[in-house]
């Protein structure tokens, strides 16, 4: 089944309208953690896919999440309803965001009960490879 691009994605290709995603099929992994974040965070699924940005930190928690559940960065843009950049964007974010850092470790420690160590809540700093310095002259 051929589906034109108003079909699939609510508009025509190249309009400036708003993307509207299909159903999606959501993982049973992935659905444990999202009624983990509405129990103990009070945020339900249609909160995350917001558009506003008042979420964004718990957000971001939540694909780094899913990244760690090994689903895709793709999948996680369609349970999400965003495109899979911003959930790159996002899991990068997360790990340099003392908050949304906050948010996934304490995500994690309520998900399988063990409390993460003192490196982990810790800022993470810029790691500079290897091969970027060079002793030579």
């Amino acid at each position: 089944m051929d589906l034109s691009a108003r079909e699939a994605y609510g508009h025509e290709v190249g309009s400036a309208s708003v993307l509207v995603y299909p159903e999606v099929e959501i993982p049973p992994e992935a659905q444990t953690l999202l009624d983990l974040v509405h129990r103990e965070l009070g945020v339900d699924l249609g909160a995350l896919r917001a558009a506003d940005r008042s979420r964004s930190s718990i957000r971001q928690a939540v694909f780094l999440f899913m990244r760690d559940l090994g689903l895709s960065y793709p999948k996680i843009g369609a349970i999400m309803e965003r495109d899979h950049s911003t959930v790159i964007f996002g899991c990068k974010r997360c790990l340099a965001a003392t908050e949304a850092r906050k948010i996934y470790l304490r995500l994690r420690e309520l998900q399988y009960g063990v409390p993460a160590s003192y490196e982990e809540r810790a800022v993470p700093t810029v790691a500079v490879p290897p091969d970027a310095v060079s002793c030579s002259a």
